[in-house]
This record gives C-alpha cells, structure tokens and sequence, in this order.
C-alpha cells in the first residue's frame, strides 16, 4: 500500500542526485550509520525488519514536486516518458544516504534522505529532503538544493543536526566537475529546514587548480593543512577527496604529493608560472598560472519585501557578445542570504587571459526562493571592457513586475478558445514569438536573433503563479539558456492584446498577443 507523504509547504524542486556520482561515495564518519540491504535474503532481524519497513514507507511514497506534481515513488522510482518531456525519480538507497532519528526533538522517529531527478540531460541536482513522523502521520518538510552534479562526502543527522559534507564547485570549476570541499549545517525549524552554517566554496584558500579535457585537481587549505580533490572528467568520479598531501617548497617550486591507492599524485607550482599535474611519473595536465582579477558589486531590489534565509542569489559573469547563442558562463557565485538583506554584495573571480577587447560582458543576477525564480535582472550591466568598469550595482526586477503598457482586460468570458500569437523583442536584438492555446497555455517561444537565420526554441511549462497572481511558465534552450515567461495580466484567461514578459538568459522584452 503506497503511503501519502502531506506535503508541508514543499516550495522547491525535490531531490537530485546524480547516479554517476553514487558510485564513488565514501562515508566520512567515524560510526557510519545503520544501514541494511532489504533485497537479501539471509535471516532478518527485527532491527532489519523495523528498518526496511520505515524504507519502504519511503519507497512507496507520494511526494509533491513542483514542475512535477504529485508523484508516486513504486519500489522507489517513478518514470515519465512523452513526446516533449520525460524523467526519472528515484529515492536514493545507499549506505549513509538514509538516515533515522529524531530531527524536531518531539520524540518521534523521522528520516533524512535524497531523491534523485533525471530528466534526460547532463543537470543532476541534489535535494536534501526531511520527512517527519515516519512511522505515523508523515510530513515532508521544504527540500534544500544541495548543486547541480556535487559529490557528497557524507551525510549525517545527530543532535537534531543534519550535517552535509560535499565536494561542489568553485569559482573556476565547471558544472561537470567539482573539485572544491563545503560543510554545511540543517535543523529543523517550522515547516522547512534551515541553514545553520555553512563553509562556501569561495572562503577555501586554493593553492592551485589546474584542469584539462580528461582531469581537474585542486589543491587547497583545510584546518591548517594542504589537501587535494582530483576529479575523473571522463567517467565523472571524485579520485581523491580532501586528502592530506605532503607539501615540499625549494627555491624553483611548490609541490604537493599524495601517496596511496596504488597512485602517486602530484601538483607542482612553479615560480615561473608553470603548473603540472603528474599521476604514477606522467605528466597528465601542463599550463601557465594566470593573476585572476574580480568584477564586484551588490545585488538588490526596489521592493520593500525581506526575503527568508533560505534565499539563493546567483550571480554570473556572462560573455554576451554573440546575440544567436547563448551567453557563455565565465564565472558564478551563488550565495545564501541567511540572516542579511539587500542590498548584498559578490565578488566573481576570472581569467584574464579569456577577455577579448572587442566583446561585451555583463554581470547577470537571479535570485530564487525554494527553487522559484523571484527576481532577476532585465537591465544588462555591462563590465570590463570597452570603458565599462569592473564593479556594478545590479537591481533585479520581479518576475511579476507590470508595465504602463499592459493592456487592462474586461470580458473574461470572451476569446477562451481562441489560440493566439504573441510577438515581441528582447533588448532590440532578438524578435521572439510566443504560442498560446487555451488548453496547454503557453506552449513553446521562439528566439530569431536579428544577425542570424537560426531559430532558437524553447518549450515552456506552467510553473503557476508568481506572487503577484500572474500566470508563470518555464524552458530553456538547449538546457543551456533558462526562459521565462509572465503573463502581464491576473485573468487566467489570455485574449488579444495582452502582453506577456519573456526573459532569455538574463535580457528581457516584452510581446503584444493577437
């Protein structure tokens, strides 16, 4: 019989964890926690019983997702499959990654765990996900988003405390491959989990980071010694996870060497530049250190709003000189707001040596609450180069914002079946089109840059409302690029001459329906 878990605020997407990534995780705790493989057959203890009884629970759940809905978990997965859209979910069921114990201190057993989500493309994202009451009347509190493609070191729960131990990215990592170590601290508290503490990514002291096509290897301080993370682009695993490392400096170099498992690692950073990373006496990476240099600034709004601590604000160095593609990623911060307001500052990190004179950069800001898109930049705040400076003040706007150009609407009644086009542009570069029916809604956008031939597509999704009570749908191109898109007006019902707010990745215009 599959159990209903009552979904308790649930605001964010659920639980990702990339499957690629289970294989290589280790459990960093000295008592590791207990775990039983329900699918054996061998005599069943009643502590095995009572434990995979509460997993099953788990595994046969309905969980509320939002872009998903209402999903129900058999055996833990739940499967999806159309012509525009499929994904996989499945509850994680590893050692260390399903814990029990009491989390609210209300004296009932409640559970810690993961889900994971994929839909088809290379984005695994990872949710921390709380259930209260396991045994009894079962409460999912609001998921937390761990990263896209992290690596978990350990998850723990003691003291109505969860604790993660990650590998995530840094500010010069790409998505695919995390090599920087982060800490961060949980507790319940109402209705959702908090973030008690946390160790970012950017307060790590890197000594050096070094990548090519086939490894990525950072070595940083941690508590007062060197160690090093070393990631396996090719089958996407984590080799070596904040391991000591022995350092040794002489008059020409720094190096730092790791001895075990079979391998010898080590990263040599010389004083004339030159950094080398050598597995087993053969040199696997070779490049030239580079002086990073930092765009800063804030990031704040004009609404008189105070956001929870959970808040994420993402902040990007984008290179937005093409206007047929999206924008290429140089670097991003994604900070938690805890206890601060706006305006809050960031500082992105660099490489100077891939600025060309002649292109455009901007600084793109979001910011997100559970997951959901709240405000986001629409004004480009140009940096670096062509007399633009490196610091910038960015003020995002409300997805919901209306402008003095929507069209007021009177006969709901009227045009509800009647399919519409919906044609705009964006920052006078890009023409889009929208295509409404009054059965899917907005359905999909396209993108005609006014310099190219190409057409960019992106289908949409109903993400509901936003606070404002407008109508709220999502996409992206080529799962590179996000889309949004605001129906200007609070009528469910979209008829001629209203206008809608698209944003593509970061600039945004608006479109007339006829």
């Amino acid at each position: 019989m599959n159990r209903s878990i009552v979904p308790v605020a649930l605001g964010a997407s659920l639980a990702v964890l990339g499957l690629g990534n289970l294989a290589s995780f280790s459990l960093a705790q000295a008592t590791p926690p207990v775990w039983h493989n329900c699918l054996t057959r061998e005599v069943w203890s009643p502590e095995k019983q009572a434990w995979c009884k509460k997993l099953q629970t788990l595994q046969n759940a309905t969980y509320s997702l939002p872009d998903y809905g209402e999903v129900e978990l058999e055996n833990g997965i739940y499967s999806y499959e159309e012509a525009q859209k499929r994904y996989r979910i499945s509850l994680v069921n590893r050692p260390g990654l399903v814990l029990f114990g009491d989390l609210n201190g209300d004296g009932k057993e409640d559970a810690v765990t993961l889900l994971s989500v994929n839909s088809g493309g290379s984005g695994q994202f990872t949710y921390l996900t709380s259930v209260l009451d396991v045994n009894g009347q079962a409460k999912a509190l609001k998921p937390v988003m761990l990263g896209d493609r992290i690596k978990l070191n350990a998850v723990n729960l003691a003291s109505q405390v969860i604790t993660v131990d990650m590998v995530t990215q840094g500010p010069q990592d790409p998505l695919c491959c995390p090599t920087q170590a982060v800490k961060q601290v949980y507790h319940a508290q109402g209705n959702s989990l908090q973030l008690v503490s946390n160790i970012p990514a950017e307060s790590i002291d890197t000594k050096v980071f070094l990548e090519n096509d086939t490894y990525a290897v950072r070595v940083f301080q941690q508590q007062g010694r060197p160690v090093m993370n070393l990631y396996y682009k090719e089958k996407q695993i984590v080799l070596l996870s904040a391991v000591s490392v022995q350092a040794e400096t002489t008059p020409e170099a720094t190096r730092y060497t790791y001895t075990g498992d079979g391998m010898t690692v080590r990263v040599t950073n010389a004083n004339n530049g030159k950094q080398l990373l050598e597995i087993n006496g053969e040199v696997q990476v070779e490049a030239m250190s580079t002086q990073q240099e930092t765009v800063s600034g804030t990031v704040s709004y004009r609404q008189r709003i105070a956001l929870p601590p959970n808040t994420q604000i993402v902040v990007q160095l984008l290179d937005v000189s093409r206007q047929d593609a999206p924008a290429e990623v140089l670097a991003t911060e994604t900070i938690t707001l805890g206890d601060r307001q706006v305006p809050v500052p960031f500082t992105l990190a660099y490489n100077p040596d891939r600025i060309i004179a002649n292109n455009t950069y901007a600084v793109n800001a979001r910011i997100l609450v559970d997951g959901n898109l709240q405000f986001i930049s629409t004004t480009r705040y140009a940096v670096i180069t062509q007399g633009a400076p490196n610091q910038v003040d960015v003020v995002v706007d409300s997805v919901a914002a209306r402008t003095s150009q929507t069209t007021p609407t009177s006969v709901e009644s009227e045009q509800t079946s009647q399919a519409l086009t919906c044609s705009g542009i964006i920052q006078s570069t890009v023409n889009l089109t929208a295509y409404y029916t009054p059965g899917e809604g907005f359905s999909r956008v396209e993108f005609r840059p006014q310099t190219s031939d190409r057409v960019l597509t992106s289908q949409l999704r109903s993400d509901g409302k936003d606070p404002m009570g407008h109508g709220f749908w999502r996409g992206s191109v080529n799962a590179m690029a996000d889309v949004s898109l605001v129906h200007l007006s609070p009528s469910t019902i979209v008829k001629p001459g209203d206008r809608i707010r698209v944003t593509y990745d970061g600039r945004s215009g608006e479109a007339t329906c006829q």
